[in-house]
């Protein structure tokens, strides 16, 4: 977003590879507070499901919903890491930063798995007017081909 303070991956790249000072939030950092937000909500939810003995409809499903956008946002975490590693890559060609991006991208699949499980476990797939169908497991196969993506990237 325009002036949102939030670094781009290309322009965290072309510094990142120019050793210049970053200017903004840079997309490590991003994916470090989701998954810092995320961590932090998945540990809470476990221990209001340990202290609750009889939980309500409502709590299981609030619960629900509090895991599924960690999972989610572990995944988006993930997804910019391996996509901020795949496009060193591209830019220094060093191997190191395409097996990072395969690394992350690996661990999105499995934190979109994990996301897929919960809210598809709460939610049948949905009509959405920007998204068309929103199926989490069938979405599954989208997230499988960014791996594809970075392994095949030369």
């Amino acid at each position: 977003m325009q002036d949102g303070g939030l670094m781009s991956i290309t322009a965290y790249v072309q510094r990142h590879l120019a050793d210049e000072q970053m200017t903004g939030e840079t997309p490590i950092a991003v994916a470090e507070e989701l998954r810092d937000y995320a961590g932090k909500s998945l540990k809470q939810a476990a221990v209001i499901r340990r202290k609750v003995k009889e939980m309500s409809k409502e709590l299981r499903l609030t619960l629900g919903d509090i895991e599924a956008m960690s999972h989610l946002g572990n995944y988006y975490a993930s997804k910019i890491l391996g996509a901020t590693q795949l496009h060193l890559f591209e830019k220094s060609n060093d191997r190191k930063n395409k097996t990072s991006a395969v690394r992350h991208l690996l661990d999105a699949q499995k934190h979109w798995e994990k996301y897929a499980a919960v809210a598809g476990s709460q939610y049948r797939p949905q009509l959405l007017a920007r998204t068309r169908v929103l199926d989490w497991k069938a979405t599954l196969d989208d997230v499988k081909k960014d791996v594809e993506i970075a392994r095949a990237s030369e």
